[in-house]
Parts: C-alpha cells; structure tokens; sequence
C-alpha cells in the first residue's frame, strides 16, 4: 500500500518464499504489477506456481551487475520501479541500485542485516522514495479483510505447531526449506 503499487510497475520482491514474501506476491499481484521475485533455486518452481512472473535466485543479488544481467536476460530490462524488500543487509542495497529514477523501495523486514549503505546522491538525484511498512494506512486492514473474504487473497501457510512444539517449529523456521508462514497455536 505504502509504495503505492499499481498496473505498470515491476515489483522486485526479496525473500519471496516466506511468509511475508508469500503475502507481497499475492499482493503485487493483485494490483495488476508485474512481478520479480527473489528466492532459493530450490524454491523457483513452487513461487512462479504462486504467481511470479520472473523468479531469479538470490545469488543474482550478489552484486549490481550480476543483478542488472540477471534482469536483463529474464525479464528483458535491467531495472525495477519497486522494490519490496523483507531481507535488508547488502541484498538490500543491491536491490536499491536497480531502481528507476523515482523508485520506491519499502522495507518490510530485516532478517539478514538493519544496517544498509546508501549514497545519498541516488536518494537526490535519482528521486527515490524510501517508506517503511510497519504503520500502515487505516484502510489497510479493511482492504486485506474484504480481499480475504473474496478469496482474492490467501495467505500462505506452510506448517502449524502447538506451542508445545516450539522448538521444533524455530527448527523448521531455521532450515529455510517452507514456503509461506509458520504458524504456532498458543491456546
């Protein structure tokens, strides 16, 4: 909501098989953007079934050349309008430097580093848009609800665990081998 995505956009989206990453493509989709996600090889298949346009693997973000080559050659250009971010560290900062002149970048997460370089020049001269997404808009919950309720939405859930199970559930978490959220059962 925050980076305003719409019909046109090329959304690149970073950590594509988790739970967050799982909810920004059905999101982006459902805009009408097209869609780059960012996983394992060995998820690729499974996220361009749950609607991926493109799928490159991580290692494409190893460094801006490797990333703009890597975008050329699967999505015929080597830039992004957005990029929706739940990764940060260095992926982050690889992603930002792909963005258009007034790219948005929206930072839902932190998993792999909170601390990111930025020259400001890009900010400037670029006219990039930096957003957070943790204080969402009043309608944003309403609008997630009603796409729930009309099926335009579904949340992607890999396992569930009682809370008795805990450790096992941060087991699976720590593996990286699911697609979507794990849920545990407090009750």
């Amino acid at each position: 909501h925050n980076a305003a995505v719409g019909a046109g956009d090329v959304v690149l989206v970073t950590g594509a098989s988790g739970g967050v990453g799982t909810s920004m493509l059905s999101l982006v989709k459902r805009r009408g953007a097209t869609l780059i996600a960012v996983t394992s090889h060995s998820k690729m298949a499974d996220i361009i079934e749950r609607g991926a346009d493109y799928v490159i693997p991580r290692e494409a973000l190893s460094d801006v050349d490797t990333l703009r080559k890597t975008l050329k050659r699967e999505c015929g250009q080597d830039y992004v309008t957005v990029v929706a971010d739940s990764v940060g560290g260095t992926m982050a900062e690889t992603a930002m430097q792909v963005m258009c002149v007034r790219g948005r970048y929206v930072s839902c997460g932190a998993i792999a580093g909170n601390a990111v370089k930025l020259d400001l020049r890009d900010l400037i001269y670029r006219d990039w848009q930096l957003l957070g997404a943790t204080r969402p808009h009043a309608s944003c919950f309403s609008d997630i609800v009603s796409y729930l309720r009309r099926g335009e939405f579904k949340p992607q859930l890999a396992a569930h665990y009682p809370l008795e199970k805990l450790h096992e559930a941060y087991e699976a978490f720590t593996e990286k081998k699911h697609i979507g959220s794990i849920v545990i059962d407090v009750n």
